[in-house]
Parts: C-alpha cells; sequence; structure tokens
C-alpha cells in the first residue's frame, strides 16, 4: 500500500476540500472560531494515522516520526494554502510538535497502536495538548535555543 492509496478516506477529505472551497465566506467565518478545535482533531487523527502506516511498514524510528509529522501537518497546510493564510505550522505556535510527540511514541512503542485504548487515550491527549498550547500562548522561539 502507498500513501496515496487511502480509499475513501482521501474521497472524504477531498470532497470536504471541495465544500468549503465553495462555501460563501459569511459560513467560512463562522466555522472559523471553531477551526482551532477541527484542526487539533485532523492534526491528532493524521498524525496517528501516519505513523500507523509506518509501523505496519517497518519503518525505522525516524521514518515514523517524519510520517507522523508529515501527515498530521499536510492537511492544515494545504487548507491554510488553499485560504490564501499562512500556515499554521509556519506560525511560532507549537504545532507539529504534538505529531512529533505522536510519532516518538508510537515508535519507541510506549503506546501500542493494537490497543485501542492507548490508541484512543494518545488521540485525545494530542487534541487536549493542541488545544491547550493555543490558549495558553505556548510557543517555540528558536532565538532561546541559541542561548543555550
Amino acid at each position: 500500500m502507498h500513501v496515496w492509496e487511502q480509499g475513501h478516506l482521501f474521497y472524504v477529505a477531498m470532497g470536504t476540500i471541495a465544500i468549503v472551497y465553495f462555501f460563501p465566506k459569511g459560513w467560512v467565518m463562522f466555522w472559523d472560531r471553531w477551526n482551532i478545535y477541527l484542526d487539533a482533531i485532523g492534526l491528532s487523527a493524521f498524525a496517528l494515522q501516519g505513523a500507523t502506516f509506518a509501523i505496519n511498514h517497518d519503518f525505522p524510528l525516524g521514518g515514523i516520526i517524519f510520517a507522523a509529522i508529515l501527515t498530521g501537518v499536510g492537511g492544515g497546510m494545504t487548507r491554510d494554502v488553499l485560504a490564501q493564510r499562512r500556515p499554521m505550522v509556519l506560525h511560532q505556535e507549537i504545532y507539529a510538535v504534538w505529531a512529533m510527540v505522536v510519532g516518538l511514541l508510537v515508535g519507541l512503542e510506549i503506546v501500542d497502536l493494537a490497543s485501542s485504548w492507548q490508541k484512543y487515550t494518545l488521540f485525545f491527549a494530542i487534541i487536549g495538548c493542541r488545544v491547550l498550547s493555543y490558549h495558553l500562548g505556548w510557543h517555540l522561539r528558536f532565538r532561546d535555543l541559541y542561548r543555550l
């Protein structure tokens, strides 16, 4: 199975993109206030999907982390580019870090994807972390890293 062979999930994503693209601007602005919550769900779900794909194909730890980041961040970036906004991942917000955490926890086998309760606990924990980091204003400041 290749990354692009996602079956019905690919068509659901493309249909959603098409619907949102053709929504009147007033509707989009109404939904924009809920964007952080919907985005957190997408980030968590797609990061888990990427990590699952990588595990199922015996990727090494770096590949699992990369797959989680790429799929977790990719949907949001695509949405932002189509909406002609600067992608969230390019802000100082902690965004891609949560996808990296998914890859790390799955790749180090701290979370067993065969266990439904562990998978869903991680799913909701990442949603919570993303929402908290947004509302509490957690940021990555690269200049602070240079001081170390």
